[in-house]
């Protein structure tokens, strides 16, 4: 009796735990995206993004969405690599330093995520998962960003915040 009680509370535990969701649905591209219960809505100041929560601690997530460039018409986002992004991040200041890269399907979508940290201002690294694909004419990039030391806490939720965009 007194471990189903203790069993009973640990399963309850573990689910008022656990991050709740809703879903955000965007009029303007018809996608929809979980939006993690402890990250708030957030003004979308950049050029083509599209949606912005951020927690408390300045961890982040939004969505850019452009139209294809014409060098991007043909190819599928696992045209990208390491390599490439490599290349181009040797131009931006401050350097960033690429840990991983993977080729994954999101919602029957090919998608090419890229693990990567750079200096921030206040002398700690931000760590990124940044979400590339394709769908029709548009390019949509899913940006995950947080201060290295709040990383490892964010790291699952932005993997699954991000593997929930539906078109």
């Amino acid at each position: 009796m007194t471990k189903s009680i203790l069993s009973f509370f640990l399963i309850l535990t573990t689910l008022c735990g656990q991050t709740q969701t809703s879903t955000f649905k965007s009029s303007k591209y018809g996608y929809s995206i979980d939006k993690p219960s402890d990250f708030g809505q957030a003004p979308a100041t950049g050029v083509h993004i599209d949606y912005k929560v951020v927690n408390k601690d300045g961890s982040s997530i939004s969505v850019l969405v452009s139209k294809r460039l014409l060098e991007e018409q043909g190819i599928d986002a696992w045209s990208y690599s390491k390599e490439y992004f490599e290349k181009v991040f040797s131009y931006q200041e401050p350097v960033s330093v690429i840990s991983k890269t993977e080729k994954i399907t999101i919602n029957g979508k090919k998608t090419f995520l890229i693990y990567y940290s750079y200096p921030s201002n206040r002398g700690t690294n931000l760590k990124v998962i940044e979400a590339y694909l394709f769908v029709g004419d548009n390019a949509y990039v899913i940006t995950t960003t947080s201060d290295e030391q709040y990383y490892d806490v964010h790291k699952t939720v932005f993997f699954k915040t991000i593997k929930s965009i539906k078109f």
